[in-house]
């Protein structure tokens, strides 16, 4: 609306009548400015309620975010003696993977075994002929 429009309607406008809105809207809004007791009795417990409800929430974020800490050093441990592990399985795997360490082994292990049967039977025959005769 431009503005000559604008500054001729408000020439129509009563300035007694302004004013009297003006001083009802004031004194009715003084009137309202401070609640009623029961209305402080009520935003009171609702401010009360807020506050133990967010201490609440907030005591249970702490317990999440240590919940949280420990699962991910027991996490962060379990990883290390993963990692250890797989680094001693590599170790066998590389070794017996090996074909002459593991025939090396295998035949050492069967002539240790064979030359103590052989040995304990050998005594035993012996043994056995001496207290027969």
């Amino acid at each position: 609306m431009p503005d000559k429009e604008y500054i001729n309607k408000i020439k129509e406008i009563n300035p007694d009548l302004v004013q009297l809105i003006f001083e009802k809207g004031i004194k009715e809004g003084f009137k309202h400015a401070e609640p009623s007791p029961e209305t402080a009795l009520r935003l009171n417990r609702l401010e009360q309620d807020v506050q133990k409800l967010t201490e609440a929430f907030t005591q249970h974020s702490k317990e999440v975010i240590e919940h949280s800490e420990r699962r991910d050093e027991h996490l962060t441990e379990m990883m290390l003696e993963f990692r250890e592990g797989v680094k001693d399985v590599k170790q066998i795997k590389d070794l017996l993977s090996n074909t002459s360490f593991t025939a090396n082994v295998l035949r050492n292990i069967v002539l240790g075994i064979g030359a103590f049967i052989t040995f304990a039977l050998g005594t035993y025959l012996m043994v056995k002929q001496i207290i027969s005769r």
